[in-house]
């Protein structure tokens, strides 16, 4: 799934994949951290909430956790957009908008269902394309 982000974001941003993140009280291992370039940034440190476009969980057999405590400690970071890859369910489950440490927006999409990530609103993702990945 890492490689299918790489190629859309080729050039205009950076795919981590289980490599931490530096967040204010913690530093977790986002399964996919698409963040600005250049890549050169992160010899020194990890990337700060204002480097992330997206941050993706994939979720086998985490889900209550990806859509509970990491969907708080993200919002709490202020990451703009998060999306859970729930695997069990074939849905995308996407958070936007966080106010006062919560998301305001929560919307689940079918396999059917095109997206676009925040930062890149021109780039349109096939929900079933992730799911092929």
């Amino acid at each position: 799934m890492a490689d299918y982000f790489r190629r859309l974001t080729q050039g205009i941003a950076w795919v981590r994949e289980a490599r931490p993140i530096t967040l204010t009280q913690s530093e977790p291992e986002p399964d996919i951290a698409i963040v600005r370039l250049p890549h050169s940034l992160y010899r020194s440190h990890h990337p700060y909430p204002e480097d992330i476009y997206l941050l993706i969980e994939i979720s086998h057999s985490t889900l209550k956790f990806d859509t509970s405590e990491k969907r708080n400690t993200y919002a709490a970071a202020n990451i703009q957009d998060y999306w859970v890859v729930d695997v069990n369910n074939k849905q995308l489950i996407i958070y936007r908008s966080p106010i006062n440490g919560l998301y305001k927006n929560e919307t689940r999409l079918s396999l059917d269902s095109q997206v676009s990530p925040l930062a890149f609103p021109d780039l349109n993702i096939i929900v079933n394309e992730i799911f092929n990945r």
